[in-house]
């Protein structure tokens, strides 16, 4: 347990580090496209095409327009993966590619994404 403000009663065990960044937004892929629309206040929201709106009560959205799936995932088809997971394991393939980490070493290590 640590006191508030303090860093020095860290048990080493417990610490959490972000070693790499996996985006996949309507106003960027990947995290320095995405840092690069943030900058520039882009807000991509427009209708949405990917499914039918009629009976919603919205019709816009922010669609990930520029997403190619099998760029990103290799140990799975992507053809049989819905559009959440397809997003969440590119994204995944996006951190651990941006951490420098090799993916055949990390097989036998423990991790978190989120």
């Amino acid at each position: 347990m640590r006191a508030p403000g303090s860093d020095t009663d860290l048990n080493p065990a417990q610490r959490v580090v972000i070693t790499g960044l996996g985006v996949l937004s309507s106003i960027g892929v990947g995290a320095a496209e995405y840092l690069a629309g943030l900058r520039a206040g882009r807000c991509d929201a427009r209708p949405i095409t990917k499914f039918d709106t009629t009976g919603f009560a919205h019709v816009n959205g922010c669609e990930v327009l520029d997403f190619e799936p099998e760029r990103w995932i290799r140990a799975a088809p992507a053809g049989e993966l819905g559009p959440a997971a397809k997003l969440s394991a590119a994204a995944a393939a996006m951190a651990v590619a941006d951490a420098g980490l090799d993916s055949e070493r990390l097989r036998d290590q423990r991790g978190l994404v989120c």
